[in-house]
């Protein structure tokens, strides 16, 4: 099951890559996928005609990311202060001695020990955002079980499961949510945000951990995800890792790293598409669509769109674009658009900074091939790290 789930989401994201368009064109399940940054755009915004939906994932919990109108709102009320506050400059210094520090006491300058320790970094920094203090390393353990899970409701969510395949999800999200409520048992502080959470919320059937562990899902894993993706690419652009030393070395203006950022953000986006899903009936670029149609908007394909970049496929450290500040808002999305914008990208623009200023100062990368492929649960990783080489500085 594993190796097929794998190979038909890898496919999928091959696919965004290789088949973006200025068009609609149909997609899964009688829908379409939308890759034009102004159509796109015009969905965004029409979060009542065009629904956030994730069905599958609830089996893991109900949460903000699958909810609309007055509920999503209640429910993103939850969190939305505590990302707002964890993203402020005050808090930078907080943010870069985590990553300083996991960094430093990495044991191993393997890629994945460092993959590992970008994820304790940011699993210790989500949880301080809610005034959290948690056992980091069973916390990532059961994550990696986690993923898992993960995987095989993406691969049911396009492929829907048989009544067998169904039940068997249903057991091991329940299997799972129990391994959760152990572990949030296992933190005073974190058990106490949970019954506030659920003292205060006046929504049927809300359960306080499921709503906590999508966020927390959510926000480490694209923050790790891309910053391990900024990593590799350090490696193959070598000039431009030694221009990024310089910059983080000198520590007064960090332009060239803010746009190292962005292009990785811009070519390998952590969440390589949102879903929709239509409420009425309507058209949308001359194709008609019915109530309950699903949408699919391509993140990878208007980060790519030759109508809004120049060699939109290459990957520029120094783009000029971001460089001029010149670029159409509409083509660059990395964290969503709209009302349903991410309520963490200031925080998760704070972790990539600092986070990626940490490696720097301690890492020197290696690659041997400009060749990356990506597995994907909730964001899109790098799949392997052969030929990676890691030392310290």
């Amino acid at each position: 099951m594993h190796t097929k789930v794998d190979k038909a989401l890898s496919g999928f994201i091959d696919q965004l890559f290789s088949q973006h368009r200025r068009s609609a064109f149909p997609g899964p399940r009688g829908g379409m996928i939308v890759s034009d940054p102004k159509t796109a755009d015009a969905i965004l915004r029409a979060p009542d005609q065009f629904q956030k939906t994730f069905k599958l994932l609830e089996l893991l919990g109900k949460s903000r990311f699958g909810t609309n109108g007055d509920e999503w709102q209640a429910r993103r009320e939850l969190t939305h202060r505590n990302y707002l506050k964890a993203g402020m400059a005050q808090n930078r210094e907080r943010v870069a001695e985590v990553y300083r520090r996991r960094l430093a006491d990495c044991e191993s300058t393997e890629p994945a020990a460092i993959s590992r320790a970008l994820l304790a970094a940011s699993t210790e920094i989500f949880h301080d955002a809610f005034g959290c203090t948690v056992a980091i390393e069973p916390m990532l353990d059961f994550f990696d079980h986690a993923r898992v899970m993960l995987k095989q409701l993406q691969y049911f969510s396009m492929m829907p499961p048989d009544p067998s395949e169904l039940e068997a999800l249903e057991r091991h999200a329940r299997s799972l949510l129990r391994q959760y409520v152990v572990e949030t048992e296992r933190s005073p502080t974190l058990s106490a945000v949970l019954e506030s959470w659920q003292s205060q919320t006046r929504i049927d059937d809300f359960n306080a951990a499921d709503e906590f562990m999508m966020n927390f899902f959510a926000a480490t894993e694209s923050s790790s995800s891309t910053l391990s993706t900024a990593i590799n690419r350090l490696g193959v652009h070598q000039a431009a890792q030694e221009r990024l030393a310089a910059e983080v070395t000198a520590g007064e203006n960090f332009a060239q790293l803010e746009c190292f950022i962005n292009e990785t953000l811009r070519c390998y986006p952590p969440i390589p598409f949102v879903v929709r899903q239509v409420a009425s009936e309507t058209e949308i670029e001359g194709l008609p669509l019915k109530a309950g149609n699903v949408i699919i908007i391509s993140i990878i394909g208007i980060h790519r769109h030759s109508g809004y970049w120049k060699d939109p496929e290459l990957f520029d450290p120094a783009r000029v674009e971001f460089v001029e500040d010149a670029y159409d808002r509409r083509a660059f999305i990395p964290f969503g658009k709209g009302l349903r914008t991410c309520g963490g990208t200031r925080l998760a623009r704070l972790e990539l900074a600092e986070g990626l200023k940490a490696f720097i100062r301690q890492f020197v990368v290696t690659h041997e091939s400009d060749e990356l492929s990506f597995e994907y649960s909730l964001a899109m990783r790098p799949k392997s790290w052969e030929g990676m080489r890691i030392a310290r500085r």
